[in-house]
């Protein structure tokens, strides 16, 4: 999935064929009303925010017109990563709604490979528009 930030990065990555783009970071430059304000002329491209995206944002960015959103640091503790402790390495990823592929297990690298465990602070997990919005109530 290609990253762009700018209009002009996204419609580029759009028509190079790019079922989706990820929009990185979209919290630098306003992050659920930069989302906003691109869907607005650019209603044909899904777009799936990163960076600034957070548990508690998520779904504002799906209201927002994003098909999906993607989570990073806000699920790994950076102190546990450096020590080693795979342990807390897990405890926040399962508080993120399921969003796996039929028949995987683990969780979800950046281009939605399914990985067996986090393994950097880079990782993140692409939840769609439907479960957030279902765990919200919305």
């Amino acid at each position: 999935m290609p990253g762009a930030l700018t209009p002009t990065e996204i419609v580029t990555a759009w028509t190079a064929g790019a079922d989706f783009v990820k929009v990185f970071p979209a919290g630098a430059l306003g992050g659920t009303s930069y989302v906003k304000s691109l869907k607005a002329p650019l209603p044909e491209i899904e777009m799936i925010p990163t960076g600034g995206v957070s548990l508690q944002n998520a779904a504002d960015f799906i209201k927002a017109g994003a098909i999906a959103v993607g989570v990073g640091t806000d699920l790994v503790d950076l102190n546990a990563l450096r020590e080693g402790n795979e342990k807390q390495l897990t405890v926040n990823g399962p508080s993120i709604p399921e969003n796996r592929p039929r028949g995987a297990t683990g969780s979800l690298n950046r281009i939605g490979r399914p990985q067996s465990a986090l393994t950097s602070a880079s990782e993140e997990i692409f939840v769609p528009k439907r479960t957030l919005l279902k765990e919200r109530g919305d």
